[in-house]
């Protein structure tokens, strides 16, 4: 495995450091069984391996080697404070506010990101700006995103991709 460093110039309490994607399974996948299904009630869940009518076998979620490699792959970055969100009554403008060494919520103006479709008019999108700097090895690339088990139906993040930029020679 190449070599991937996080530093900041922040105190961050050492609970909130970033921590491979792997000792951080979430707990509904680890006690799912590795087979089951054919049904809607739990009178129907067949445990051991088995096939269907058709012959497809009824192994779940958890012998899927993508699914597992999504919930494995990276690294998991901690928000190191509470965030607060205010709605006022009019739900017009909320109001983003974190409290934490090196953590805080600014905002991308309307402008730079308007187009998307899950941007309200004419309101900016807060950023969550986290305090690490992240190194890689020359040539690798960072895909910053939710985890791939995290549904949120208030919040929309956006892909990043930040890339190292070429180190010129002397």
């Amino acid at each position: 495995m190449k070599n991937i460093t996080f530093t900041s110039k922040h105190y961050v309490d050492p609970e909130f450091y970033p921590k491979p994607a792997s000792q951080n399974i979430p707990e509904w996948f680890t006690k799912m069984q590795s087979y089951g299904g054919f049904g809607n009630s739990k009178e129907s869940v067949i445990l051991e391996k088995r096939a269907d009518q058709s012959g497809d076998p009824n192994a779940t979620i958890k012998k899927c080697v993508p699914v597992l490699d999504a919930i494995t792959a990276g690294y998991i970055l901690f928000t190191p404070s509470d965030v607060w969100v205010e709605v006022p009554e009019n739900d017009h403008d909320q109001t983003y506010a974190a409290r934490g060494h090196g953590f805080k919520v600014t905002s991308h103006s309307h402008g730079q990101v308007g187009k998307h479709p899950s941007v309200p008019k004419s309101k900016d999108v807060p950023k969550f700006n986290n305090p690490w700097m992240i190194k890689t090895p020359q040539g690798y690339s960072v895909l910053i995103s939710l985890q791939c088990t995290t549904q949120m139906d208030t919040l929309t993040a956006f892909l990043r991709l930040l890339t190292q930029t070429p180190t010129r020679k002397k």
